[in-house]
C-alpha cells in the first residue's frame, strides 16, 4: 500500500525533470537561432521550431550527443556536427511541424537569392524563383537540408540535389551569362583584355551548367579540378596572388 502511494510521486518527479531537460534544449536551440546574423524569425517562431526539433529527434537522443550548453557555446556547429543523425522520416516530420513557425518559405527564398548574389554576382528576380518553388520542390529542398543539418555557403549537397537546385534557378537566370560575368569581373585586374574575352568565348551552356552544379555541391570547391579547369588553362587565366 505504501509503495502504491510513493509510486505516483516518483513518476511526477521524473516527468518534471524530463520537462525541465526538454526546456533546456528548446531554449538553447531557440537562443542560438535568435542570435544568428541572418535570423529572419521572431523569438517565438524560433522557439516554436526548436520545440519541433526536440520533439521529433527525442530528448534521449539529444542527451546522448550534446548538452544544451554545448549547443549555445558552439554557434558554428549544427546538431549533425554533434552526431545527431536525422533520417528522412524525421526530417519530413520536422518540416511539417515547423510550417507554422514563421514563414519558412520566404526565409528560404531570401537566403537563396542572397547566396546567388554572393556566389556569382547574379541578380535574381526573387518573384521568378517564388513562382518556380512549388510545394513539392520546397519540401524536397528542406528535407534534404534538414538531413544535412547545414545550409548556406558551408553546405555540401549530393549531385542529384545540386542538379535540382540548378534546374530551379536556371528558370530565372542565364547560367552562362552570370558565370561569365562573374569570372570576367574576378580576373579583370589580373589578366589582359584578351584573357577576359577568351572566357566569354570558351564557356558554353554545358560548361556553365556543370560549373553551377559544382558550386551547389560544395561552395568553395576549387575550380582547378572542375569543369572550368580546361577553360581557365586554355585562356591562360593567372592564379590570384
Amino acid at each position: 500500500m505504501a509503495g502504491a502511494l510513493v509510486a505516483p510521486a516518483c513518476a511526477g518527479e521524473d516527468d518534471g525533470s524530463a520537462s525541465a531537460d526538454k526546456d533546456a534544449y528548446v531554449s538553447a536551440l531557440a537562443s542560438r537561432w535568435d542570435e544568428q546574423e541572418d535570423n529572419q524569425f521572431t523569438p517565438a517562431e524560433n522557439r516554436c521550431a526548436a520545440e519541433a526539433y526536440v520533439d521529433v529527434i527525442g530528448l534521449q537522443t539529444l542527451e546522448r550527443a550534446v548538452s544544451p550548453d554545448e549547443i549555445e557555446d558552439s554557434p558554428e556547429k549544427n546538431l549533425v556536427d554533434f552526431g545527431v543523425e536525422i533520417d528522412e522520416e524525421q526530417a519530413r516530420s520536422i518540416y511539417e511541424a515547423t510550417r507554422g513557425c514563421g514563414d519558412r518559405r520566404a526565409a528560404f527564398l531570401s537566403g537563396v537569392t542572397q547566396s546567388l548574389g554572393d556566389w556569382a554576382g547574379a541578380e535574381v528576380d526573387e518573384a521568378c524563383l517564388d513562382r518556380g518553388l512549388d510545394d513539392d520542390r520546397f519540401e524536397t529542398f528542406m528535407v534534404e537540408q534538414l538531413q544535412r543539418g547545414v545550409s548556406g555557403p558551408q553546405s555540401r549537397r549530393t549531385l542529384e540535389m545540386a542538379e535540382a537546385y540548378v534546374d530551379w534557378i536556371s528558370e530565372c537566370i542565364d547560367l552562362r551569362a552570370a558565370l561569365v560575368a562573374s569570372l570576367q569581373d574576378a580576373v579583370e585586374d589580373l589578366a589582359s583584355p584578351d584573357v577576359v574575352s577568351c572566357l566569354g568565348q570558351q564557356i558554353d551552356d554545358d560548361i556553365a551548367r556543370q560549373a553551377w552544379i559544382q558550386l551547389f555541391v560544395g561552395y568553395g570547391t576549387s575550380v582547378s579540378s572542375g569543369p572550368l579547369a580546361p577553360v581557365l588553362a586554355q585562356c591562360s587565366v593567372p592564379a590570384p596572388a
